[in-house]
């Protein structure tokens, strides 16, 4: 009798596990899938423990899946689940599953189709189609991009999965296969769905468009004075009271209601609110030094948000490494 082979990621806070998700690989008559392709990617379990439901460990173990099977190939992932799992088949169909068939037990067969070479021609809603093709994104044109310059301890809070110390750790998870958060901090550092808070001047930022994180000077890290990160942009606001401020940002700022309501947002001096999806991490970062030399910089990085050009952006997507094709 043919053994599965079987994998799973796990999720643990202090010793207890909080979430889990056991995959396999399946060919096309294995899974009975509608959509086409040979390497297919089941999700046979997806759970999180009811007492850390709320806390997006969802979405973290979400993410954990897409940027694995994009960065391996997979032509389709699917998981079945029943009609009354309302929340999982949200979140599923938020990122770009489909509902393709019922199945004679009564449970939804959800599938998500990965495309490997050349996106298809994007519609008015670019921020949906991104949504509905994550991890990868539209990059177009007609899509503005901004670098991002922000603090490393900042940086460390909203992007835990990539905070190496100077030395980067002997035995570092392999490149595009991100691990997942351990410990106690219940954040969403490692969520999809983020947000940035600020109080940059700049008005031209839409949903669709393109950031890129710029780390700032500390020796302390790795990535000191690099370009580490890709996001899309969902919204932008202007918030000028602390009680908004947290209502806004619930269960999406990797900041405490104490930290947000010391900003003291006004109507005079308003925090900006910028929620993005975390598309991926470029390994290695860009540093500072290439920045300059390929002329995306000009000498300096920049000490607020800042248009890049398409010229200045060209010459930077070929300087990522996002592990898959932009």
């Amino acid at each position: 009798m043919r053994r599965e082979h079987r994998e799973c990621w796990v999720l643990e806070l202090e010793d207890d596990i909080a979430g889990l998700i056991i995959r396999k690989n399946e060919t096309h008559p294995q899974a009975g899938a509608e959509g086409l392709g040979s390497k297919i990617l089941k999700i046979c379990t997806f759970k999180v423990r009811d007492e850390f439901l709320g806390e997006k460990y969802g979405e973290l173990l979400l993410k954990q899946v897409l940027w694995f099977a994009q960065h391996n190939r997979y032509d389709l992932a699917y998981v079945t689940a029943y009609p009354k799992q309302a929340f999982l088949i949200d979140l599923l169909l938020a990122y770009g599953f489909k509902h393709t068939k019922t199945l004679a037990n009564g449970e939804l067969m959800l599938e998500k189709t990965f495309v490997n070479g050349p996106l298809p021609a994007v519609s008015a809603d670019v921020l949906g189609f991104d949504r509905g093709h994550y991890p990868r994104f539209f990059d177009g044109p007609g899509v503005r991009k901004f670098c991002v310059p922000i603090q490393p301890d900042y940086h460390r809070r909203l992007f835990p999965e990539i905070a190496f110390g100077a030395e980067l750790p002997l035995f570092p998870s392999p490149a595009f296969s991100p691990m997942l958060s351990h410990g106690s901090a219940r954040t969403p550092g490692n969520t999809i769905r983020k947000v940035y808070l600020c109080r940059a001047k700049i008005t031209r930022l839409r949903p669709g468009d393109l950031v890129f994180f710029y780390m700032s000077k500390d020796e302390a890290y790795a990535a000191s004075q690099s370009i580490t990160t890709v996001g899309v942009v969902e919204q932008v606001a202007n918030v000028t009271s602390a009680e908004e401020l947290i209502k806004q940002t619930a269960k999406r700022s990797v900041f405490s209601a104490q930290d947000l309501t010391s900003m003291a947002p006004s109507p005079v001096s308003p925090v900006k609110m910028i929620d993005f999806l975390l598309v991926g991490h470029s390994q290695p970062s860009v540093p500072l030094a290439t920045l300059v030399s390929a002329g995306i910089f000009n000498g300096r990085p920049p000490q607020s948000i800042a248009e890049l050009s398409e010229q200045r952006y060209t010459a930077l997507k070929d300087l990522l490494q996002l592990g898959f094709d932009m």
